[in-house]
């Protein structure tokens, strides 16, 4: 639950990323905003500094690591152990197609396959930024009344969402008139991603919880972007638009590729190892 309500502040901050700043635009140059945006980030980095000693966070300190190479040779053992790799892949891949989509190809798509003109994306980008951030509050609360109600495991309800969110993929290409209400039913499930990090924590020691979930952001950024330039790579096989905008058909090739590669992965989970390294949160 506390995972979704950090993220629901990072959701607010997607929304205001979308018509609030395409309007901001017509008052004050990009330069402006922009300081701004670092002035308030600037301001949130000195209060963690000066909160990071308060006493409430020293009692929840690791132990003493001894020092960033010792975390760093601790991070990679982790990376090699079978554990880790039962779950990674689902982790990794599914929550780094979410982010590529999200952050570069619906807006580009909502253009070239629904056809709808740049104020009017705007518009629908500010809807599913909305979504998504209802996303984040629901995919937490609903996880841990799960788990409390009905002893469901967290991660199944991991399973649950992330199944869905692959067939939400492949009816988007199956179904583009329907496209932004597909979005962001997409958007909404989305988030359910994120219990990937308490799944992590879980499977290992507590005093390991803070470089399993380094690890897996790392892959996880380091994934996203070969999903956002390897959906590039796709769509550019085949031949512009008529209008200029990118072929609907390179869009679809590329869903769906991501699509069987998200199921892969989920199927890898359900599969690898299941009995040596069972998952009981």
């Amino acid at each position: 639950m506390y995972n979704g309500f950090i993220t629901f502040i990072g959701g607010v901050g997607g929304i205001v990323a979308t018509k609030p700043v395409s309007a901001a635009t017509g008052v004050m140059s990009w330069r402006i905003l922009f300081f701004i945006f670092a002035g308030m980030m600037l301001l949130v980095a000195v209060m963690v500094f000066f909160t990071k000693n308060h006493p409430k966070y020293q009692e929840n300190r690791d132990h003493d690591t001894g020092g960033i190479l010792t975390e760093l040779k601790g991070t990679a053992k982790l990376a090699v152990t079978p554990r880790f790799w039962r779950f990674a892949p689902a982790a990794v891949i599914t929550q780094a197609t979410y982010v590529a989509l999200n952050s570069l190809w619906i807006g580009p798509w909502l253009k070239d396959v629904g056809g709808y003109s740049p104020d009017r994306v705007t518009n629908l980008l500010l809807a599913c930024s909305i979504s998504i951030t209802i996303g984040y509050i629901c995919s937490g609360s609903i996880t841990s009344w799960l788990k409390r109600k009905f002893e469901f495991k967290v991660i199944n309800s991991f399973l649950v969402g992330m199944w869905g969110f692959t067939l939400i993929i492949v009816l988007i290409t199956l179904l583009p008139q329907y496209g932004f209400g597909l979005w962001a039913m997409f958007l909404l499930i989305c988030p359910f991603c994120l219990v990937a990090y308490p799944i992590f924590v879980s499977m290992f020691d507590s005093h390991l919880a803070g470089r399993v979930q380094t690890l897996f952001n790392m892959l996880v950024f380091i994934a996203s972007t070969v999903v956002q330039s390897g959906v590039r790579i796709i769509i550019d096989q085949y031949p512009p638009a008529a209008g200029g905008g990118f072929s609907p058909e390179g869009y679809k090739t590329a869903l769906l590729i991501l699509a069987a590669i998200n199921a892969a992965s989920l199927l890898w989970y359900m599969l690898y190892r299941r009995k040596k390294n069972e998952v009981t949160y």
